[in-house]
């Protein structure tokens, strides 16, 4: 590309064209474009990102340094993938497993990475549905929940959350500031659900299945999963467990 010829692509600016170029931007290019500083802070910005490293991200209240960019390790957890993959399909003896689980259950969990729903609750491939997002969040679920139930035949659902989780370090208000910042893109239209109060997050996403129209009758279970003993909790709502009947 001459060096004295840019092509800036606007992908969210509706008011400007998809493709434009600005010529006559050189080696003085801050002090020609002076006189444009709307294509300057542009040019600015497209030239950073693609002859810089991007800075660190500063980290959300709590929590450690997010990885700007997962282009530094793409290529190695690829390969690592792959390779897996090899030994993992060489001793495959799974292809007779129906598409709906055995036991008939869909638990919804957090994608926290030090999460294995399988191994905490002794399930074998086949056995369940396990859906993950930030947090576990049952209102983000919902979707893959009435796939599950009226597709697939669950009639079961346990919610799992867990001690130590990011979704406790940031509120919405400072996670919608930071995109904005970093991103700079609007994002007030999502929710992004986060929590102060562990087991209440739990209680409340069990409520908000038993309340769901669109959610079947069923037996609904919320846990806590602490991080650092392995073990689960059932958190109850002691409301409700007060109103329901004593066995005989």
């Amino acid at each position: 590309m001459p060096e004295n010829v840019y092509i800036l692509i606007f992908r969210t600016r509706p008011s400007l064209p998809r493709h434009q170029t600005i010529k006559g931007l050189g080696r003085d290019a801050p002090q020609e474009a002076a006189e444009m500083p709307h294509f300057l802070s542009l040019v600015d910005r497209v030239l950073s990102s693609l002859f810089k490293r991007p800075e660190p991200h500063p980290p959300l209240p709590s929590m450690p340094s997010i990885i700007p960019s997962t282009k530094f390790f793409s290529s190695s957890v690829k390969s690592d993938f792959e390779a897996a993959n090899k030994k993992y399909a060489a001793t495959f003896n799974e292809a007779h497993l129906p598409s709906p689980p055995r036991r008939k259950v869909v638990i919804v969990a957090c994608m926290d990475s030090r999460l294995d729903p399988a191994k905490m609750l002794g399930l074998d491939l086949g056995d369940a549905h396990v859906i993950r997002n930030a947090g576990g969040r049952a209102v983000e679920a919902l979707r893959s929940i009435l796939i599950s139930q009226q597709m697939l035949g669950t009639r079961e659902i346990i919610v799992m959350h867990h001690t130590g989780c990011g979704m406790q370090s940031f509120s919405d208000h400072e996670f919608r500031s930071k995109i904005r910042k970093e991103l700079k893109e609007d994002v007030d239209h999502m929710a992004f659900l986060p929590f102060s109060d562990l087991r209440q997050s739990v209680l409340d996403d069990v409520s908000f299945l038993r309340k769901s129209p669109l959610v079947l009758d069923v037996p609904i279970t919320g846990y806590v999963y602490d991080v650092k003993t392995g073990m689960i909790e059932q958190v109850e709502d002691p409301v409700e467990s007060e109103s329901e009947p004593s066995s005989p």
